[in-house]
């Protein structure tokens, strides 16, 4: 996967999160665990571990009131929001903008106040 960090997969990628943001932030999925979110941002990452690439997705909480999460919650939201996505097609939407899912591996939680 060394083509991967090329401008034409980068800027795909970025439209790809985009949509599944605007779509993630009307499901709901995230009241449950936290009821007083205002948005979302979801922001991929292609990274090396030596010469193999990966791809996160980090995903920003925004929230009026400072919150923080524990480890556990951060866990949680991250294996909500992952198994969303993937029941939402993005393994094969990776595959037709030239990105092998396998390396897809992880979410990333933080909260950003507004």
């Amino acid at each position: 996967m060394t083509n991967i960090v090329t401008e034409r997969i980068e800027r795909a990628l970025r439209i790809l999160f985009l949509d599944y943001e605007e779509s993630l932030a009307k499901s709901g999925i995230l009241l449950e665990l936290l009821p007083n979110y205002v948005g979302v941002q979801l922001d991929p990452e292609v990274y090396f571990e030596g010469l193999e690439a990966h791809l996160k997705c980090n995903l920003r909480i925004e929230v009026m009131n400072p919150i923080s999460l524990d480890e556990d919650t951060e866990e949680e939201i991250s294996s909500l929001v992952m198994d969303w996505l993937r029941a939402k097609q993005v393994d094969l939407e990776l595959h037709k903008v030239g990105v092998d899912p396998e390396i897809f591996d992880w979410v990333s939680v933080s909260v950003l106040r507004v």
